[in-house]
């Protein structure tokens, strides 16, 4: 059986995976083909990548979202009316049904937060607990939350978007202080830590997103449509009245105040969710638990155990999860999935092509063993190595196959990535620890043994780490933490083994192998053209091959 999830719905992070007999074995997103970020086009070419991997057997279409096209069928009689409505509401349907007819598949649909919230369940390998999403909207819904139990997602609550969607607030927010929203709300978070509290911008966050009692005795997740509009494509999300009010503030204090309410109001209702659950499992997806300070204080819930923020949070994961659900639907059991190292790998031969295809680039191929010595000591001098190796990573981190490494105490670098690779300098770096080193370094809770393996949470660190690896601490003293373990990344970890002994740094500075406004590289290809471009000299590919560009003066000396 080959169940192919797609996602593209809400026309950004368009992806399609492949649930092969049960094992999820690929997952992409259409960026990584296109080279447009967040591309929302339907993914047709990651579902081509997708098809050429499937076994034999029926091939189902599990699609993230409800259907539109019978309701716009229904409520346009007139050619032309139907003609624009088609075009304008109803394209992904009208591709979706067209790849099924190509590919002789049937479709089933899965509403948009189900999808969400199966991915962080199957991701999360919980038998029980909670699930929690919120997004900007999907299906009308901005948030829900749900009850796994026995396999199984019963939907305990929602958010009608007519209420409004905290995601739109801080998109908002994103957009008020001229950044992209739906791309560049990491950046608010990381101005938030340098903000102040101000008693007038608290009262117009808490006035603009709110926890209100319901009738029913539960609760309403409200935003204020005098602040935030609704949802369209070319207008701001942000009132222009509200933004009067907040333009008089400083931009790093409005996003510490934007940020502040979120965190209250989401921890607010995540305790509330929890307070009926004795076994304190949670299990996070959609796209604003792509903020790591707002998953730290979800972390901080006394009575919660153990944490899962799906790695793939954002709506490119609603494409494993219409997968999961089609598979639970139809009784097919599911293997675990620990990796989200699922796109496309590097082929052996692909190295020798690219070194005759790319004038400039000298390769090296040594041993396994003396390739990390060589990319250890590379660091270790103070070069940036960037290393595309095995398949790449799904989701929107960079962990380690598609990452560009650097000492984590040299501020030079952190200028120099920032200048070349086109970024603002408020963006953080994150660090790459072996798993061993984690005790030593992290000193805020851990809840559960995945917690810090995808970047998906900030967490506070010791005074030791703080001093010796200061280019990737945040200003407020935590870092967006990967840990590494040998048995998921075995290269990665011996690289990072071989780097603290020359060095005693217990870490790496990793940052994701793009140019800012482009999607993390796909190919080797990709890869050596953004690193020629940002002027980077070393690339790792595999674990025996290094390219080095120019003449390579500096790697002939520090090779020896």
């Amino acid at each position: 059986m080959n169940i192919i999830g797609i996602a593209g719905d809400c026309e950004h992070n368009s992806a399609a995976i492949l649930l092969r007999d049960g094992e999820l074995c690929y997952a992409e997103a259409e960026e990584r083909f296109s080279r447009i970020k967040g591309d929302g086009n339907f993914p047709h070419r990651a579902l081509e990548a997708a098809m050429n991997r499937t076994g034999p057997g029926e091939i189902i279409f599990a699609a993230a979202g409800s259907p539109l096209l019978q309701d716009v069928l229904q409520r346009h009689k007139q050619s032309v009316a139907l003609a624009i409505m088609l075009r304008e509401r109803a394209w992904f349907e009208i591709d979706l049904i067209a790849a099924a007819h190509r590919y002789g598949a049937k479709i089933e649909r899965i509403d948009h937060h189900l999808a969400h919230a199966w991915c962080a369940a199957f991701l999360s390998g919980f038998k029980q607990g909670t699930v929690v999403t919120a997004d900007g909207q999907g299906d009308e819904i901005s948030t829900a939350a749900w009850r796994l139990q026995n396999g199984t997602l019963v939907q305990r609550w929602s958010a009608p978007i007519a209420d409004g969607s905290a995601g739109f607030f801080f998109a908002a927010i994103t957009e008020l202080l001229g950044y992209r929203r739906l791309q560049d709300e990491g950046k608010v978070t990381a101005l938030a830590a340098g903000g102040h509290p101000c008693a007038e911008l608290a009262k117009l966050m808490s006035q603009a997103l709110r926890l209100e009692p319901a009738k029913s005795g539960k609760f309403r997740l409200r935003v204020s449509g005098s602040a935030v509009r609704s949802w369209t494509r070319d207008s701001p999300l942000y009132t222009q009245s509200w933004a009067q009010q907040l333009r008089r503030f400083e931009p790093r204090d409005i996003a510490f105040s934007a940020q502040r309410r979120l965190e209250e109001v989401m921890v607010d209702l995540v305790s509330r969710t929890l307070a009926s659950r004795a076994d304190g499992q949670l299990a996070l997806a959609g796209g604003l638990f792509a903020n790591v300070s707002l998953n730290r204080k979800i972390a901080e819930i006394p009575n919660l155990r153990h944490l899962f923020v799906s790695p793939p949070m954002g709506d490119e994961g609603t494409a494993i999860g219409a997968a999961a659900a089609v598979a639970n639907k139809l009784g097919i059991e599911v293997a675990p999935c620990r990796s989200m190292f699922l796109g496309t790998s590097i082929a052996q031969r692909e190295p020798a092509i690219a070194a005759n295809a790319l004038p400039g680039w000298t390769l090296r191929t040594n041993s396994p063993e003396q390739t990390a010595h060589l990319a250890a000591r590379l660091l270790a001098s103070g070069q940036l190595v960037a290393r595309c190796a095995g398949p790449a990573e799904f989701g929107p981190r960079a962990l380690g196959n598609r990452s560009l490494f650097c000492r984590p105490n040299d501020p030079t670098c952190r200028e120099w990535l920032n200048q070349n690779l086109g970024r603002d300098s408020i963006m953080p770096f994150s660090p790459c620890i072996r798993t061993e080193d984690l005790a030593e370094i992290a000193c805020g809770p851990a809840r559960g043994p995945a917690t810090f393996d995808y970047m998906t949470i900030a967490v506070p660190v010791r005074p030791k780490f703080r001093r010796s690896c200061a280019g990737v601490v945040h200003i407020d003293g935590t870092v967006r933490l990967q840990s590494v373990s040998r048995t998921a990344a075995p290269a990665l970890w011996e690289l990072l083994g071989h780097f603290t002994e020359l060095t005693g740094l217990p870490a790496l500075l990793n940052t994701s192998l793009n140019r800012h406004g482009e999607p993390i590289c796909r190919t080797l290809t990709d890869a050596l053209m953004c690193a020629a471009i940002s002027g980077i000299d070393y690339v790792l590919c595999g674990d025996s091959f290094i390219f080095c560009r120019g003449n390579a003066v500096k790697s002939s000396r520090i090779a020896g």
